[in-house]
Order: structure tokens, then C-alpha cells, then sequence
């Protein structure tokens, strides 16, 4: 990162990004010693997050991965009939990618259902009235 860049992103987040958060109660900014401190309204934003346990991908990435992984045997296949891919037929193939897509999904599924913040307590956002 040169030091334009880096200016560019200091000014960006001192005059825009770091006034907003502040302004939506997320954190606490001081301009003058350029401390911020975050508040417990952060918490209530972990839910929009997408969590990622350590030295695993994002669900996004590993998706793009199957899919670009399907193209590829797809490719070597039709355009080079690459051995021993052209052993398995065309349905074998979509078989396999459609079954593996299935799995993921599932699995997918199963760990938002399994991580999701508060699935058996009121979310932290919605206030309670006596």
C-alpha cells in the first residue's frame, strides 16, 4: 500500500466511516485523540455477521470453489477430452457435481441453524415492554 493509499483510507475513515459508526451508537470516537471504543450496541451486530472459525473459508469461497471445479471438468473434458475424465460419462459428472452441491447445501444449513445467535432466547435487538 503506497502512502497516498494509505492517506486516502485514514481521511476516508476519519471524516466518513468512523462519524457514522459513532452516529449509529456502534462506537464511540473521539476526533481529538482519535480513540475509539466500542459500545454494546456492536454486539447486536454480530447476527449480520458471517461467522468463520479459524483456518476454515467463508461458505461464499468454498461455493465459488465447487463451481469453478464443476467448469474446469467441464472444460477438460469437452475441449480437450482429457483422460480419465472422459471416463466417467457426462451424467456421471453432473451426478456428482449436483450431488455434491446437495451436501454442501445441507451442511450449509445445518451450521447457520446450529450457530445462529440466540436460537433459543430472544434476539439481543428486540426490547422487551413490561
Amino acid at each position: 500500500m503506497t502512502a497516498q493509499q494509505r492517506k486516502r483510507a485514514y481521511t476516508s475513515l476519519q471524516q466518513t466511516h468512523l462519524p457514522a459508526l459513532e452516529e449509529a451508537g456502534v462506537i464511540d470516537f473521539s476526533v481529538e485523540s482519535g480513540d475509539i471504543d466500542v459500545t454494546e450496541q456492536m454486539e447486536t451486530l454480530d447476527i449480520y455477521l458471517e461467522v468463520v472459525p479459524t483456518h476454515t473459508i467463508p461458505w461464499s469461497v468454498y461455493y465459488l470453489g465447487v463451481g469453478l471445479v464443476g467448469y474446469a471438468v467441464v472444460l477438460a473434458i469437452t475441449l480437450i477430452g482429457a483422460w480419465p475424465l472422459t471416463a466417467i460419462p457426462a451424467q456421471g459428472w453432473a451426478l456428482l457435481l449436483s450431488l455434491t452441491i446437495t451436501i454442501s447445501g445441507l451442511i450449509h444449513t445445518y451450521r447457520i441453524h446450529t450457530m445462529r445467535l440466540g436460537s433459543h432466547t430472544t434476539p439481543p435487538e428486540v426490547k422487551h415492554n413490561p
